[in-house]
């Protein structure tokens, strides 16, 4: 099995604040890649969250780029050259300014006749919504499809049944803990045991990251509805999500992808969050491929 190179692989954009790392899974030099797959990795982890998510699409003849949020280069925090423990609001700039404006480069960078989609683990799937959203008409056009692995558009922990209990983390918790630099310690995260040291996880995470998380996800909810009419009405989505984490329907990110576009394929599968690393993860590789494969030839 090909895995990615540890958290310090070739990045291209370099790790300086404000500079989006950017990792290339590319054919051959010899082979006209079919199609770009511009994929963002989550909160707290890096481009090791897909594991060989991009290694297999690339065997497909697909090239992906995997875009990594500013600060989370790192899964070790002692080793995070751009200190997540920053100014949540400083953080949450860096990410709404940096994040669109590198897929806009690596679109502009890409033959017209080439497919394009667009795609996120978790708060990376809510990022490819809002870059979606922001994009100019003319690469708005370009984007074939949408690939949403687990996409976080309201965090977990801002999901409780209770409104008043919502009320209380978003305003007062997150915040506070925010606020005195606390840490969050981490209950790990489920995955293969055969592949979990080769995946990177911010373990403590800052509050000050979490709380920058947080209100990431929410602009992207809010911009959600500036995607054209048009483009939601026609744009294929894949939503690969898991039933075992969704508790709240009514308020979980896959509801409110669903209302939003006319053409979802959704997948669930019965395990938890972290689902691109479980031992079944060639199911969801699988039925990547596929939509890539049927709205790439549609191109």
């Amino acid at each position: 099995m090909s895995l990615v190179n540890g958290p310090f692989g070739d990045y291209t954009r370099g790790w300086q604040s404000g500079v989006v790392p950017v990792r290339h899974y590319a054919p051959s030099s010899g082979d006209q890649p079919r199609s770009l797959v511009i994929l963002t990795s989550g909160a707290n982890t890096n481009e090791t969250c897909f594991i060989d998510l991009p290694a297999h699409l690339m065997a497909l003849g697909h090239k992906v780029s995997v875009k990594i949020f500013p600060g989370y280069e790192a899964g070790d925090p002692n080793h995070n050259p751009t200190k997540l423990r920053c100014d949540p609001t400083e953080q949450l700039n860096c990410w709404l300014s940096n994040m669109p404006r590198a897929t806009i480069n690596l679109m502009m960078e890409t033959p017209e006749d080439r497919a394009i989609f667009l795609g996120g683990f978790s708060m990376g799937g809510a990022e490819a919504l809002l870059t979606l959203a922001q994009l100019p008409p003319q690469l708005q056009a370009r984007v074939k499809g949408l690939i949403l692995v687990a996409p976080s558009l309201r965090m977990t922990k801002l999901e409780k049944y209770s409104k008043p209990v919502n009320w209380l983390l978003r305003n007062v918790y997150l915040p506070l803990n925010s606020w005195a630099d606390r840490l969050q310690s981490s209950s790990g995260y489920s995955l293969d045991p055969t592949i979990q040291a080769h995946t990177h996880c911010l373990s403590p995470r800052p509050f000050r990251a979490q709380f920058a998380a947080a209100r990431f996800c929410e602009t992207a909810e809010r911009v959600l509805g500036e995607t054209p009419n048009d483009i939601r009405n026609t744009l294929p989505v894949l939503l690969v999500h898991s039933g075992k984490t969704d508790k709240t329907v009514h308020h979980s990110s896959t509801a409110l992808v669903k209302a939003a576009f006319a053409k979802v394929d959704e997948m669930e599968v019965a395990w938890d969050h972290w689902l691109l690393g479980h031992t079944n993860r060639a199911q969801v590789q699988g039925r990547i491929g596929a939509f890539l494969a049927v709205h790439t030839l549609a191109n």
